[in-house]
């Protein structure tokens, strides 16, 4: 099935985040020249496919270094030894108040329940 959007817009969002200084750099160097960034990115796209070669070749001394993709995984100091109650995380349950994990009386039925 295929996945609907989430978004009205016509066009699809695209995410990135550069390093802090160089966005900040680079947003003035366009407004220095009464250009932004949003346009700067659209006209890159646009040079990109009309020839490809010759525009990656002006780019071949400033690619970033590759980063992963999605959350980073957990270091091994991060995970916690398997049967360690002091250790193991307990989930969402671990936050709850003491006293909500504890059984206690129904007040309709008499019964104990786990709030």
């Amino acid at each position: 099935m295929p996945r609907k959007p989430t978004s009205q817009h016509k066009d699809p969002q695209l995410n990135v985040r550069p390093p802090a200084e160089l966005k900040a750099q680079a947003v003035a160097a366009l407004g220095e020249r009464d250009r932004e960034v949003r346009a700067f990115i659209v006209a890159c796209l646009a040079a990109l496919v009309a020839d490809p070669d010759r525009f990656l070749a002006q780019l071949s001394g400033h690619w970033p270094e590759k980063k992963p993709y999605g959350k980073p995984r957990r270091s091994p100091a991060q995970e916690t030894p398997e049967g360690d109650p002091a250790t193991t995380d307990k989930g969402p349950e671990s936050l709850r108040p003491e006293a909500a994990r504890h059984p206690e009386p129904c007040r309709r039925t008499g019964g104990t329940s786990v709030a």
